[in-house]
């Protein structure tokens, strides 16, 4: 739940990259896409979260197999808002 605070989301997969060991396995869990504007000020959120399929495409620069999945019934509250949070995993290559 760190990396819609990062400034540079790419390099937060890189960095899991280098720390794996050879076939090494990383699970990353965050935020959807939400339009919670307010997040911003309230909790400092860099990013309102993230569709899937960007969070995939991120991932697969650097890992050989990636998977990005809601996580169905689960969900970030705050103030009365809901986000929906996905779960990717990612293999380290070889």
């Amino acid at each position: 739940m760190t990396l819609h605070h990062s400034t540079q989301p790419e390099r937060v997969f890189e960095s899991l990259k280098t720390v794996l060991k050879k076939s090494g396995k990383a699970v990353l869990v965050d935020m959807c896409e939400h339009s919670f504007e307010e997040f911003r000020t309230e909790m400092g959120d860099v990013h309102l979260g993230f569709k899937p399929e960007r969070v995939y495409e991120m991932a697969s620069e650097y890992f050989s197999k990636v998977s990005v999945d809601i996580m169905r019934g689960i969900h970030c509250k705050s103030s009365g808002r809901s986000a929906e949070i996905l779960i990717a995993t990612m293999l380290n290559r070889p």
